[in-house]
């Protein structure tokens, strides 16, 4: 009867099913203590994020289709302020649409949160986080508090974000009906469609390729 000794302190092996748990546990540590330096020293991130997402490689497809409605969010954005918001007097844009200056800068502002928190969660996931463990779980994997603090952050203010978007969408119906008297066109519909789409893919996105981390 002798004790080994692991992360979780002294244990007794008294058969050979103990011997092989205790050899598990510290590949197990080892692994994870490589693989973080190899992250921080930027050569793993790629292999860190196949290996944490093994089982799960669904979440690659999730990220991939937010990239991609990023830069459809960006072209709609650039289509709008370049077609239908000209400097007619003085430096600022003078948008034709009703409301065009507020669905812009709600877009504009959605597309940097959504970029930063993407960007952000796949570093993460490199790096073995999960969403449901607490903070010094996290830390135990390497993973700096302040990236996971930021992380949380920038999701709160994505939801909010999307919250002001659902009322602006609602609010801009009436563009109909006092667009005249603001001598102003309709909203646009290109902005109000990649509003309402946004509004609809964020919820899922979020859900899929954060909360399941």
């Amino acid at each position: 009867m002798y004790a080994t000794y692991g992360d979780r302190g002294p244990r007794e092996a008294v058969n050979l099913g103990g011997h092989h748990n205790f050899a598990e546990d510290m590949l197990e540590a080892e692994s994870s203590r490589l693989l973080s330096e190899a992250v921080d020293d930027g050569r793993g991130a790629i292999f860190g994020l196949m290996v944490h997402t093994k089982g799960r490689r669904w979440l690659l497809l999730v990220w991939c289709t937010e990239i991609l409605w990023l830069l459809l969010v960006v072209t709609a954005i650039s289509a709008e302020f370049w077609g239908s918001c000209p400097f007619e007097s003085g430096p600022l844009p003078v948008c034709r649409h009703c409301m065009a200056q507020s669905f812009l800068l709600w877009n504009l502002v959605l597309v940097v949160l959504w970029s930063f928190h993407l960007y952000l969660s796949i570093l993460l996931a490199s790096r073995g986080f999960q969403f449901g463990l607490e903070l010094v779980e996290n830390e135990a994997k390497g993973i700096p508090r302040t990236a996971t603090q930021v992380f949380i952050y920038l999701f709160t203010g994505m939801i909010a974000w999307l919250a002001m978007g659902g009322i602006l969408l609602v609010y801009s119906s009436s563009c109909h009906v006092t667009g005249g008297a603001l001598h102003t066109y309709s909203r646009s519909g290109l902005l109000a469609l990649s509003t309402g789409v946004s509004l609809l893919i964020a919820p899922p996105s979020l859900f899929l390729g954060r909360c399941q981390l």
